[in-house]
């Protein structure tokens, strides 16, 4: 089991450096994932309150559609950019 560790990259001012945009959000099947500007790839990855990793897949494209495991809950998103750099967006998923 992996577990979560969060941090997010900041500019001087404590604001993200970057603007990750995902819905919709509450979600049913598909998430649709807009990357920051400056990325075209990126490896998501989707974790439970428990910490636990629910779902992993790799972002193709500026904006990428996602499948979503069905289980109803409050989820962690985490997009990792190639230079391992994590952006991170709160997902309430409904059925």
């Amino acid at each position: 089991m992996q577990t979560l560790n969060l941090s997010i990259e900041k500019t001087k001012k404590g604001k993200p450096a970057a603007e990750l945009r995902i819905f919709p959000n509450s979600a049913k099947e598909i998430l649709t994932v807009v990357l920051p500007d400056h990325l075209t790839t990126g490896q998501l990855e989707l974790y439970d309150m428990q910490g636990r990793q629910i779902l992993q897949s790799t972002l193709v494209g500026q904006r990428s559609e996602v499948r979503l495991p069905g289980v109803q809950g409050v989820y962690i998103v985490m997009v990792y950019s190639p230079d391992n750099k994590v952006l991170v967006r709160q997902l309430l998923v409904i059925q």
